[in-house]
């Protein structure tokens, strides 16, 4: 079973998803022209992905911990029921 062609049709899509992506940042790493800017798009990248999954994680920890307190009363009313009802008993 030969894996080599699809592996490398992979490669060319995931390279062509990420030279064309509207992710800030990613495109850059692909067509920096020396190493030093690609490691430093990368860095940047990952440090900015970091910052938005902490930020997630603290709204949603917030949100989970949120303490909601409901108090239900029952208050008896009289019932101002008519009575008289428009059917007629003999």
């Amino acid at each position: 079973m030969n894996l080599r062609p699809g592996i490398g049709y992979m490669k060319s899509e995931a390279k062509t998803f990420l030279a064309t992506t509207s992710i800030k940042g990613v495109p850059k790493i692909l067509q920096s022209p020396s190493p030093v800017q690609k490691v430093l798009w990368f860095v940047a990248v990952l440090f900015g992905l970091t910052l938005c999954i902490l930020q997630l994680y603290s709204l949603f920890h917030l949100f989970l911990d949120y303490k909601v307190t409901t108090v239900i009363q029952k208050v008896e009313t009289p019932n101002y029921f008519p009575d008289i009802t428009g059917k007629t008993t003999k």
